[in-house]
């Protein structure tokens, strides 16, 4: 927010305290609660502070101020179109759901609208049955612009490192998706825009790129996403071609082997790397060609994942599918990657050093999403499976006829002794 809270501070007095103790910057989004309860209550907070004046003339005593931000409505009630989406997408993106791909369009649709300098911003506080009122850049206050320039250059800055933490896996997720695969109407646009409006150098700030190079940055982002995927499906390809080499049977041996080794030709080693290869291609291009989209009923649209599992069962496409699990396990935002690491930790902490690190994986993988992958649903163990999974060496036999007498005659007269030691206790207690 950068100097947000300052100038709100100094609006309402001069002087006044300039820092947030204990500052967070990923809980500062209850700061438009606060902003959007003020404006709902602005006419009563204006007819109190004028009571209070009106009380003062009455007694003859020294008259209170105004609202201290009395003049500073409009500069609210634009700040509040700014962060009202801002908040919304950060409860969106905590969500536990297969449609993640909802928080992507989410924040390229706020980098192409409020968090765009050259773009109007809708009134947030306007209600619906009234038409829609829009702040034109020429109309915004000296705060609000600020605050707008300083959003922009956080997003790219949280942008990158969410892209570096994730590998890119958000816009892999929009690939797989029936309904945005086509790169030219959704990713390109944004990559278009955030490098026409990138500034090269500050001190210059009217320097842009030109277009070529807008366009050579545009399809080096294109042609990353598909590497990413290709690489994808070409290890699911290779790992499963190599499980089921090896399940077939090796056949018997007809004669001796040294017969064998004389007779015998050596297998020649055959690269199966380009016959992948050409699968992945013929399954991406009709993949791009498909025009299959979510089943919708009168409930609700299918998720993404039962999509796909449709098409593994249907056997449309035999990679995708596979690698469509493998992408749409991970967060597609880093919320929910706080989430995921602060749930773990919470769990792992008082056995931090007990605890292996493939273990604290394994955790925190099957807690990043529900429906991919849900450890309740495994199936329950027959009595018979139950018996063969107890060890051992933790069964007692206790029955009379597995007893070593010698063992039992020395228990029993350990027992007599005892119960003859307390009843003596007894009786000369009782005396």
């Amino acid at each position: 927010m950068g100097s947000l809270f300052s100038e709100l501070c100094e609006m309402a007095n001069a002087g006044a305290t300039t820092q947030l103790i204990e500052h967070k910057e990923h809980r500062f989004m209850s700061f438009a609660k606060v902003v959007r309860r003020l404006l709902e209550k602005w006419n009563q907070l204006e007819d109190w502070f004028q009571e209070r004046i009106d009380k003062a003339i009455r007694e003859r005593k020294s008259t209170p101020e105004l609202l201290p931000i009395a003049d500073d409505k409009l500069s609210l009630l634009q700040l509040y179109g700014l962060l009202n989406p801002i908040m919304a997408l950060n409860v969106k993106s905590q969500k536990e759901d297969t449609n993640q791909v909802d928080v992507l369009l989410s924040i390229f649709r706020l980098r192409k609208t409020i968090l765009d300098e050259t773009q109007p911003h809708k009134d947030k506080m306007r209600a619906s049955t009234n038409a829609p009122l829009f702040y034109q850049v020429r109309d915004l206050t000296r705060l609000v612009k600020s605050t707008r320039a300083l959003l922009a250059k956080l997003f790219h800055k949280i942008s990158s490192l969410a892209t570096r933490i994730t590998r890119g896996f958000a816009s892999l997720q929009m690939l797989l998706h029936p309904s945005l695969k086509n790169q030219d109407f959704n990713l390109v646009k944004i990559v278009r825009l955030c490098n026409e409006q990138l500034i090269i150098d500050p001190e210059q700030p009217h320097l842009r790129m030109d277009e070529g190079a807008v366009n050579r940055n545009v399809a080096s982002v294109k042609d990353a996403v598909l590497r990413r995927l290709r690489a994808l499906m070409l290890t699911i390809s290779t790992s499963s071609a190599q499980i089921q080499l090896q399940q077939k049977c090796t056949p018997a041996q007809v004669f001796s082997e040294e017969l064998m080794e004389f007779a015998e030709e050596e297998a020649e080693h055959v690269e199966q790397r380009n016959v992948h290869e050409a699968r992945i291609d013929e399954e991406l291009e009709r993949w791009f060609s498909d025009p299959s989209r979510l089943l919708t009923t009168t409930a609700k649209t299918e998720s993404i994942l039962r999509f796909w599992k449709h098409q593994q069962d249907e056997n449309n496409y035999r990679l995708l599918p596979n690698a469509a699990r493998v992408i749409y396990a991970i967060p597609a935002s880093s919320a929910r990657i706080e989430r995921d690491f602060g749930i773990i930790g919470m769990l792992v902490t008082s056995h931090r050093t007990s605890i292996a690190k493939h273990n604290i994986d394994m955790c925190s993988f099957l807690n990043r999403n529900r429906k991919f992958v849900d450890v309740v649903n495994c199936p329950r163990l027959t009595d018979s499976e139950l018996e063969q999974a107890v060890p051992a060496n933790v069964l007692v036999p206790l029955s009379s006829y597995q007893v070593n007498m010698p063992f039992a005659a020395r228990w029993e007269r350990e027992a007599a002794s005892c119960s003859f030691d307390s009843e003596v206790d007894e009786d000369c207690q009782d005396e």
